[in-house]
């Protein structure tokens, strides 16, 4: 089903809920998903109502799980005429892949906790949540499809990405919050501040082929972070014009270029298994978060960071 089709069959089952649910007086909750679409809101909530309906129906029958595949319910015939909804399987049926894939989402996720580096009380759920809302459009129908766990697909493979960054040490061990937010270490803002830098955000989400577990594009931004003029340049876009960052650090700028330009090594060793490299990325994040120095210029640059308009991501 492409996007036009998708569109079509949304609108006329959209037409059919909102016939076939009426709801009498005021509910105790009201919806506001929609800015200024008071039609869009009560449909929305005769959804959610039409939704814990069917659950009840479900406790009755002992029956809590769809097993109508959703790849396959997507192919099928679906059609809403009058108080009737028709349905018929495929006539043929072919398995699409499934959804997209998280090491697809490394890059702007990186590039979305930049945005929201000190916004620090925001739990994961929020984080995967709003993320989600900025690619809406570049995602694929099986990205919202809810898996065994009861979890869109997208909001787990979202959750494997990160997972697979701060193996890497571009996300802080945030042990004291008991890892329930997702915050940016150096080397991640760093790369977060090139792809941003570069226009990687308004890029399409798909790569072509990859052998590894972390995106090319992340190996790209350490090899063209290794330049020092590069590295100052990536710096001082990220910083607010104002800044002294690099005047007054400039022992622990040139520390944290070392240490990249390290990272950016053992990235590329081909001798070196991917446990290794996971353990030895753990070992720099260490010594970057053990150099005063280095955090010294952390702590400046996080509190300069030139953090937009997240509209500007849209």
């Amino acid at each position: 089903m492409n996007k036009d089709d998708f569109k079509k069959k949304a609108d006329e089952l959209a037409n059919f809920m909102d016939s076939l649910i009426k709801i009498h007086g005021k509910p105790y909750f009201q919806r506001t998903l929609f800015e200024d679409h008071e039609k869009q809101n009560e449909l929305a909530l005769k959804l959610d109502v039409f939704e814990r309906a069917i659950e009840l129906v479900r406790i009755r029958l002992r029956c809590l799980n769809n097993e109508l595949d959703f790849d396959k319910f997507i192919q099928s015939e679906i059609s809403a005429k009058s108080d009737h909804l028709f349905y018929r399987d495929p006539i043929s049926f072919e398995r699409n892949r499934l959804g997209t894939a998280p090491i697809h989402l490394q890059p702007k996720l990186l590039m979305y906790l930049l945005y929201r580096h000190n916004n620090k009380k925001q739990t994961v759920y929020n984080i995967i949540e709003n993320f989600i809302k900025l690619l809406w459009n570049q995602l694929e129908l099986l990205d919202f499809e809810k898996t065994k766990t009861g979890v869109m697909r997208c909001f787990t493979n979202t959750r494997f990405s990160a997972n697979k960054l701060r193996e890497y040490g571009m996300l802080k061990f945030t042990k004291q919050e008991a890892y329930k937010t997702w915050v940016l270490s150096f080397t991640g803002i760093m790369v977060a501040s090139k792809f941003l830098k570069d226009g990687e955000w308004g890029k399409p989400l798909y790569i072509a082929e990859y052998s590894s577990d972390l995106h090319p594009g992340i190996r790209s931004s350490f090899k063209s972070l290794k330049n020092y003029d590069e590295f100052i340049e990536t710096l001082m876009f990220v910083a607010k014009p104002e800044t002294k960052l690099i005047k007054e650090n400039s022992i622990g700028t040139k520390k944290t270029h070392e240490l990249l330009s390290a990272y950016h090594s053992l990235l590329k060793n081909p001798d070196i298994t991917k446990k290794e490299k996971k353990k030895r990325c753990t070992s720099i994040l260490e010594e970057f978060e053990n150099d005063k120095d280095v955090m010294n210029l952390f702590e400046k640059l996080s509190l300069d960071l030139k953090v937009g308009d997240l509209k500007q991501l849209q």
